[in-house]
């Protein structure tokens, strides 16, 4: 299934890594230079990484 999907529409919002996982924010539209898909850009808390993070993982996670 293709779904098609405005990346920055997640910009806000608040998911976590799994049932257990830390917390992240989607804070930009990832760089997709290099990468063969969809990326956000997130802050993960704990931590305070900044990364890209694909889409297609987001939409998987739980809200947070």
């Amino acid at each position: 299934m293709n779904i098609s999907v405005n990346p920055s529409t997640f910009i806000g919002t608040f998911k976590r890594f799994g049932e257990f996982g830390p917390a992240y924010e989607v804070i930009d539209v990832g760089h997709e230079k290099f990468a063969k898909e969809v990326m956000l850009r997130i802050h993960v808390f704990g931590t305070g990484e900044e990364l890209d993070y694909p889409v297609r993982q987001y939409l998987e996670d739980i809200e947070a």
